[in-house]
């Protein structure tokens, strides 16, 4: 090895010491000018303010002390020319949060006059919560009041003509179905722009607990898992309860579904502790799980309100087919607006290839009526 002169090995300490020191001295977490501009650079389709200017504290989130308008698109990382390598498959979507009296009329004009809303705010599907002609009259073990109605019937006509009027898909949340035979279910349906009655989806997994004593009014569902062409996306709809299987959601993702829809009725319980945990995490959780192990867009539409012990949280929340919340509403009556692109769903799915991976054959345990 050669030895360097003794002056340049000096001043070569020399030059690593101030350099050293200088490391040392910044503050922790402060990045190098050029890195502080990456970390500064906005995602697409965010609007950073200082001030709120949302009327409706739903089109709004508080995120790191910033403000930001909750109507945001799709923001993975973009390449500085900015392209993507999909094709975009952008729909816009609206959630409908409000709260519910105990007359179904008017519970029914709440819903459209949010459904108008969105469509002047370009929404293409609306989607309602679940019984929202009534209120949760599953708190009590016996209700008073009969809340059951037939379908199709007043309800579906209203809905369509306002789809038709509007040129909006609409996602009819749920309502307690009368049906023959004196059965009856929670039933969602599902309408077109076009104002076309595509179908129905009745709820299969049916809770029974303290506040949720749906087993004393419901059957489970008998029509399967169904997924609905709207023309622009295929979407399916699964009911609250439904929100904790994650066969349900994969029964969809299957069959084609591009966005799955949760109509909900869900919240705290006063008299109930929460022993095991945050409800509401876990709730948003769960459903963002099924998202990403499907690359499907899935939405989350609550009540609020309280009504008799029970108080309904909201936090109504849209998020892409990599987990991504795109959107997410407070505790507040108002929209959650979002733009989600179907083809960075498609893209993602192609990319983690969790469909080409799948062994059934060895899934037959899940199957099993055998309970443990």
């Amino acid at each position: 090895m050669t030895k360097l002169p003794r002056r340049a090995c000096i001043i070569s300490a020399i030059v690593i010491h101030f350099s050293l020191k200088k490391i040392l001295s910044r503050p922790s977490g402060t990045l190098r000018p050029e890195a502080a501009r990456v970390k500064n650079r906005r995602a697409p389709g965010i609007t950073r303010k200082t001030e709120p200017d949302c009327t409706n504290i739903n089109q709004c989130n508080h995120i790191g002390g910033l403000h930001y308008q909750a109507r945001l698109s799709l923001s993975p990382p973009t390449p500085v020319n900015n392209s993507i390598p999909w094709t975009p498959r952008p729909v816009t979507v609206a959630l409908a949060q409000f709260a519910m009296s105990p007359e179904p009329d008017e519970n029914l004009e709440r819903a459209v006059t949010l459904i108008r809303e969105a469509a002047a705010r370009r929404a293409q599907i609306v989607a309602l919560p679940e019984l929202f002609r009534s209120p949760y009259f599953c708190i009590e073990e016996r209700c008073a009041r009969d809340y059951s109605e037939p379908l199709p019937g007043a309800v579906t006509e209203v809905l369509q003509s306002e789809a038709k009027k509007l040129g909006v898909a609409i996602v009819a949340g749920s309502v307690y179905e009368r049906a023959e035979h004196g059965k009856k279910f929670n039933t969602a349906f599902v309408i077109n722009s076009s104002g076309e009655m595509l179908g129905t989806y009745r709820k299969v997994h049916i809770p029974h607990d303290p506040a949720f004593f749906e087993l004393n009014y419901f059957e489970p569902g008998d029509l399967g898992f169904k997924v609905f062409d709207l023309g622009f996306a295929k979407v399916g709809v699964l009911i609250c309860y439904d929100q904790w299987f994650p066969e349900a959601a994969r029964a969809l993702a299957l069959a084609g579904a591009e966005i799955i829809f949760y109509p909900t009725a869900i919240g705290r319980v006063g008299e109930l502790p929460c022993y095991e945990g945050d409800w509401q995490h876990a709730w948003q959780s769960v459903q963002v799980g099924h998202a990403v192990a499907n690359n499907v867009v899935v939405c989350a539409i609550n009540r609020v309100g309280i009504e008799a012990s029970s108080m309904f949280w909201g936090g109504s929340f849209v998020c892409n087919g990599f987990g991504q919340i795109l959107a997410r509403g407070t505790e507040m009556t108002g929209l959650v607006v979002a733009d989600v692109d179907l083809g960075h769903s498609s893209y993602t799915r192609e990319g983690w290839r969790f469909f080409d991976s799948r062994r059934p054959g060895q899934y037959r345990s899940v199957t099993t009526e055998e309970k443990r």
